[in-house]
């Protein structure tokens, strides 16, 4: 079983590689020769004897390469001397000479022409340059020369704008802020950073890592010069820290084992990912302690919660039996979310990239039929992965975001058969014409896309569409490139309305992120945070430029080395935590009108402020607005340690003018929540109460036109742990404790904060008023005698 384990998640990292995280080879421990393809202006060349790499330089026979570029050749053998010519170039070659001659210029060569197999290998970097093509060496999947036309005025235009606006070293200074000095890794976001209770994680590590080098501030293969000895032995002890003994699966603190399975593999891959970079580096357990469980065939080892990593399922049975059989398999593709109106083309795509992995382990027929029934859903009409009409059956013309991001992520397992361990199976993705017109359309479309994944998949599938395609019609190809200016200019409209003004990016426009995968890695404060960031600057960037034909090129002229990031990373202090109130009392009647004063235990993002209720004379409350489509927040530093719980008590009046979409959450706690309510309008007016009773509507008519008193009473008493919540005096519901996506974790003790936010499209106002938060000072409910911090 356990061969069969490390097998799984082997080709999770293979996956997981084609994700923003980054381009980890996962071919390392396997001996498989590597073909190499060279593709010309869209179109892969054939040669009747190999390409080669000789002396780090790639060499094709010279005959294929110069007349698919449109040159005649003049081959004297008595010299063995090339000629190659058209009406702007001629190139002069002879077999193992280290100079060329370029239109009359004498060019050096690393690696001269040689003979092999009777054919005359030329190095293809030399030739597609001094042609005036660009050219890149692209390993990601397979290895492949990519050759391409030199861009046009208008295109190269669109990329300076589309550099100048979404790129500045205000980045890099972003990035190396969130350090953390004590263990050489980096926190998700500046919140996390701040606020107790959030850590420094290894994804988020290995992303800043990326980002560095994508902008040329280091070498991941060289981390030594960013770390000194003593800072490489602390990242590697950080890196290596959380792996279980019995599973080899690596989990983060807080959250333990309380995890779903993406999270848990994500987890896994990031850390091995962090380790292999260090150099000598390796995990602490590579054999599992004991082996008892050997010939059990199931994913994960038992004593993971069962919960936990069938949490991602649409069905727990067919989920854990999905690879048993094609039957099973079946079962499970078709309980994805296909029929609409419900029906998510964007959730069935990633669930599908998640069992690429699964799929190649279980066998390459497995893998096959996956490939077959995925074929079934792209609909030749729009070249995307579809959802279908119920009563049809009919694949829907849906061209849209999710249904690109959907095939972006189905595109996963089209890429990964170009890896050389797949013995050349090089699928293509199907009706790539009209996938590429939808792509266009998609871009082109300003009224949809919110989040980054919608700018940076859209060049990311357009970029794979292409590349899995063994020939492009020209005529294709031309209209993408006449479109190039509008599509690249589009992106960066979208890009910089990403940018947060601490120089990072956010995953949602107008929003804040808060993690990943289901658990929070920071507050949702509208400011940079690493899985907008690494998407945009790694993911986009790059994507736009392959597609283009070459390589990204250095960001800010090669001002920001590996130097100046040593020295950054040496000035960064340790870690500060807000030092949150533990019993905080708040009316706001004396506090000036207008933004949220410094000497309050308050922090906001968005449309937050002090101001008159008009409907009460002479009272001030907290007032936070959306106009619809933000998401405005307000994090109260409040908090206890003590473990016995807290009373949380505040007035609030809620309007909004749709009744079913307003919502407002008050979230308590930090990397999971003890308690987590919603107020909104709709339903007859309600408070809901979530909790691990799946969820309570407490109908107390909540009807936003008046203030209504909220009182939550937190008794975290291990088993036992409940939370009380009162509606205007009145116990209204006795609950078990709820917790976010933590699958059986025991209750949260230690509270740093209150969070309240917005999450939803409909433009609101909430009014907070005489916010009370006090500590127990036993396991019984009670606030005797406790000193309060107050402003008034």
């Amino acid at each position: 079983m356990y061969k069969k384990l490390l097998t799984i998640l082997l080709c999770f990292v293979m996956v997981f590689s084609i994700l923003p995280m980054g381009t980890v080879s996962s071919l390392a421990a396997e001996e498989i020769e590597k073909p190499i393809y060279v593709v010309l202006n869209g179109n892969q060349l054939e040669f009747d004897v190999k390409p080669a790499i000789i002396n780090n330089r790639v060499m094709v026979p010279m005959r294929t390469i110069f007349e698919a570029m449109g040159m005649t050749i003049d081959w004297n053998e008595s010299t063995q001397k090339i000629i190659a010519s058209n009406e702007n170039t001629t190139i002069e070659l002879v077999v193992g000479n280290e100079n060329a001659v370029v239109n009359g210029e004498t060019v050096n060569l690393d690696s001269p022409a040689v003979i092999v197999d009777s054919r005359v290998l030329v190095p293809t970097r030399f030739i597609a340059e001094a042609t005036g093509n660009s050219v890149y060496w692209d390993t990601q999947f397979a290895q492949k020369v990519v050759i391409s036309e030199p861009l046009k005025g208008d295109v190269l235009s669109a990329l300076d704008r589309f550099e100048t606006e979404c790129f500045g070293e205000r980045t890099f200074d972003w990035v190396i802020n969130l350090y953390d000095p004590e263990t050489g890794g980096f926190y998700f976001k500046k919140s996390a950073k701040d606020t107790e209770g959030f850590l420094p994680d290894k994804e988020s590590t290995v992303k800043c890592l990326q980002i560095l080098e994508s902008i040329g501030a280091v070498d991941t293969k060289n981390l030594g010069e960013i770390y000194d000895e003593e800072g490489l032995k602390r990242l590697l002890e950080f890196a290596q820290s959380g792996q279980d003994p019995e599973n080899l699966y690596f989990f983060e603190e807080p959250w333990g084992k309380y995890v779903n399975t993406s999270k848990m593999q994500y987890e896994t891959a990031a850390s091995n990912q962090l380790i292999n970079m260090i150099p000598g580096g390796k995990p602490l357990y590579t054999e599992p302690a004991t082996k008892e469980d050997e010939e059990k065939e199931v994913l994960l080892e038992s004593e993971i919660p069962v919960q936990s990593y069938l949490a991602a399922s649409t069905g727990n049975t067919l989920f854990d039996n999905r690879f048993n059989s094609k039957e099973d398999f079946k079962a499970w593709f078709d309980s994805l979310p296909w029929a609409a109106p419900d029906g998510n083309a964007y959730v069935a795509g990633s669930q599908l990239l998640n069992a690429v992995g699964g799929a190649r382990a279980a066998g390459e027929d497995m893998f096959d039929y996956m490939v077959e029934l995925t074929m079934e859903k792209i609909n030749p009409n729009t070249g995307f992965l579809s959802r279908v009409d119920p009563e049809t059956g009919k694949l829907l013309d849906e061209v849209d975001f999710d249904a690109m991001s959907g095939s972006y992520k189905a595109a996963g397992m089209f890429v990964e058969s170009w890896y050389p361990s797949m013995k050349g199976k090089c699928l293509t993705w199907p009706y790539y014409e009209k996938a590429i017109d939808s792509v266009m359309q998609v871009i082109l479309n300003k009224d949809q896309g919110f989040h980054a994944c919608d700018v940076a998949n859209a060049f990311v599938f357009l970029r794979n569409v292409m590349y899995t395609q063994k020939s492009i019609d020209p005529a294709v190809r031309e209209k993408v490139y006449t479109q190039l200016p509008q599509l690249i200019d589009a992106t960066r409209e979208r890009t910089a309305s990403l940018l947060c003004e601490d120089g990072g990016y956010s995953y949602y426009a107008g929003k804040g992120a808060d993690g990943n995968q289901g658990h929070p890695h920071g507050t949702s404060l509208l400011e940079g945070e690493i899985s907008g960031t690494s998407m945009i600057l790694i993911s986009l960037r790059t994507a736009v430029y392959r597609f283009l034909g070459f390589d990204p090129p250095s960001m800010f002229g090669g001002a920001l080395t590996p130097e100046l990031t040593r020295e950054k990373l040496k000035a960064v202090e340790s870690t500060k935590k807000i030092d949150f109130k533990t019993n905080c009392e708040l009316t706001f009647d004396d506090v000036p009108d207008g933004p949220v004063p410094d000497y309050l235990p308050i922090r906001s993002s968005g449309d937050v402020t002090v101001c008159e209720d008009r409907e009460y004379v002479d009272e001030r409350a907290l007032r936070i607005h959306s106009p619809g489509g933000e998401r405005p927040v307000v994090i109260f530093d409040v908090g206890t340690r003590s473990g016995k719980g807290f009373t949380l008590s505040y007035d609030i009046k809620f309007e909004t003018e749709n009744e079913s979409t307003g919502l407002l959450y008050s979230e308590i706690g930090s990397y999971r929540f003890a308690v987590v309510t919603n107020l909104r309008k709709g339903n007859g007016s309600f408070v809901f109460s979530r909790t691990t009773d799946a969820g309570k509507n407490l109908k107390q008519g909540f009807d936003g036109t008046m203030y209504h008193n909220i009182k939550i009473v937190y008794m975290p008493d291990g088993e036992n742990a409940k939370t009380e919540y009162y509606f205007d005096g009145k116990l209204v519901d006795t609950s078990t404790y709820f917790q976010v996506n933590q699958y059986g974790a025991p209750p949260m003790e230690n509270i740093p904060m209150v969070m309240f936010r917005a999450d939803h499209e409909s433009p609101f106002t909430a009014y907070i008023d005489n916010f009370k938060f006090s500590e127990h000072k036993t396991d019984l409910q009670g606030e005797s005698e406790i000193a309060f911090y107050s402003v008034n």
